[in-house]
């Protein structure tokens, strides 16, 4: 019956809660972020305090992710700017344990964490022009870390959205319980309602497809087109080009997917073999995490 079906849903999250603590609530607070913050680029919104992912998040004076404990930090100081997306902004990761932390940590360095989720290398651009130039030496940065994930690729963070979006509504029909899952959560109101309320929706949606080799697969793609690849090759350097002209010794950190570590596949390293061919002709330092 209808009510005993309910009960088995609620009986579900519940059990999902208690079980499952590592499946987190996916979005963030809307105070968390600020569209054209830096120029056409978003970015965090400064003296908040929300929530991502299931994380609580702290920004400073300019939008940086701060210490936790820290409500209206202020930075007057940073040896290190780190730039990049929401990877070492820390998604769903506390703030104790986020990368810029863990470097800070073992380095002994005083970092700015200015990544912003979503970010791709046109922001970083915005980024460094509208904010950077400005602020280099009232800070006294001296280092720029640049860390890069393989969807940078697509530009933008707008860029990224359109061009899924785009993809989406040229999938064909699948019969699959995967396809099927993922048509579900083409359905973006109703998707979004639920994976910020019931953590029994995406423990469900987790075990039917394998949402990290879909995305792999999405931005593995562009890597394979020669004008795309051309397009990234002219805004890499050019990225490069404006950090090392602010006098900052720049190094890059090139991020895997999850589902390379997990794949025995060495054709899948495609991206990774790109970035590199690029990094050495501008002959910057960087360290390749896979």
């Amino acid at each position: 019956s209808t009510l005993e079906f309910d009960e088995g849903l609620k009986f579900g999250e519940i059990a999902v809660r208690v079980f499952l603590p590592q499946v987190t609530f996916v979005g963030q607070s809307e105070s968390l972020y600020q569209e054209e913050r830096f120029g056409a680029a978003a970015g965090n919104g400064p003296i908040s305090i929300g929530e991502s992912w299931g994380a609580t998040v702290v920004t400073d004076q300019f939008g940086f992710r701060v210490a936790a404990d820290q409500p209206g930090g202020s930075t007057a100081y940073c040896d290190t700017i780190i730039i990049g997306d929401s990877v070492p902004f820390g998604v769903g990761v506390a703030s104790q344990d986020i990368f810029p932390e863990l470097l800070d940590r073992q380095l002994g360095r005083k970092s700015c964490n200015a990544s912003v989720s979503g970010y791709g290398i046109d922001d970083y651009a915005e980024f460094i022009d509208h904010w950077l130039v400005s602020h280099r030496a009232q800070l006294n940065i001296s280092n720029a870390i640049l860390v890069l994930s393989l969807n940078d690729i697509h530009g933008s963070a707008r860029e990224a959205r359109q061009e899924e979006n785009r993809q989406r509504r040229m999938e064909e029909t699948e019969s699959s319980v995967e396809g099927f899952a993922r048509r579900v959560s083409a359905q973006v109101d109703f998707n979004r309602f639920l994976i910020s309320r019931s953590k029994l929706y995406l423990a469900a949606k987790g075990g039917l497809y394998d949402s990290s080799r879909w995305w792999f697969q999405f931005d593995y793609e562009p890597y394979l087109d020669a004008e795309m690849v051309k397009s990234l090759n002219l805004k890499l350097h050019a990225v490069i080009a404006k950090l090392r002209n602010l006098g900052l010794k720049v190094t890059v950190f090139v991020l895997p997917y999850e589902y390379q570590l997990r794949s025995t596949g060495k054709e899948w390293l495609a991206p990774q073999a790109v970035l590199a061919g690029i990094l050495d002709e501008v002959q910057v330092p960087y360290v390749d995490f896979y």
